[in-house]
């Protein structure tokens, strides 16, 4: 039986890339970082372990981008603190103003 590690998971369940002929590595990285992020990674572990699990950061490097990881683990950390304290997750009524009068009577504020 093969051990699969949690960043082969996310190649595994990353969308198809450009090509439609394998998955999005950048994806699958980004993905990862969050979760190590989401687990209290800091930035710098996370880009450092992206380094030696991650095939893309690791082409990348050899070819002297080596900000990727850095950014992509920034990206990631980032997206998950959005994630955790609820910022962009709140759903946003159809009708901008729709409920606004009913809210507004409610609280006393609209007068007929």
């Amino acid at each position: 039986m093969t051990l699969v590690t949690p960043y082969q998971r996310c190649v595994e369940g990353a969308p198809p890339n450009k090509e439609g002929n394998g998955p999005d590595r950048s994806m699958a990285d980004f993905f990862w970082c969050m979760m190590a992020a989401q687990r209290g990674w800091s930035i710098e572990e996370t880009a450092n372990k992206l380094m030696e699990v991650g095939a893309r950061a690791q082409e990348r490097a050899r070819l002297h981008d080596e900000g990727y990881a850095l950014i992509t683990a920034q990206n990631a950390a980032a997206a998950a603190a959005r994630k955790t304290s609820g910022q962009g997750m709140t759903p946003r009524p159809p009708f901008p103003g729709l409920f606004s009068k009913v809210t507004r009577k409610a609280k006393g504020r609209y007068n007929d």
